[in-house]
């Protein structure tokens, strides 16, 4: 949807001052959401490799596509059952 500034103006225009108070706050609502998102420092995932301690050994790439394969052969032959 393509809206103007001049349609937005008139909108606005023909608004009452409770209504004009809730576009004031909505306003500055998207104003702190959009300065909180600029904020935030970009990481890529690589950067948090190690960042979280485990009790537990994670497996290889590809035990865990046995273990997803095998999961889902067990649960496509209790659906056909």
């Amino acid at each position: 949807m393509t809206v103007s500034k001049e349609h937005i103006k008139q909108e606005l225009d023909n608004l009452n001052e409770q209504q004009l108070e809730e576009v004031a706050d909505l306003i500055t609502s998207i104003k702190f959401r959009t300065q909180a998102i600029e904020k935030t420092p970009k990481k890529r995932l690589s950067e948090f490799y190690g960042v979280l301690h485990t009790t537990i050994a994670y497996p290889s790439k590809e035990a865990i596509r046995q273990i997803v394969g095998e999961t889902l052969a067990q649960k496509n032959s209790t659906e056909k059952s």
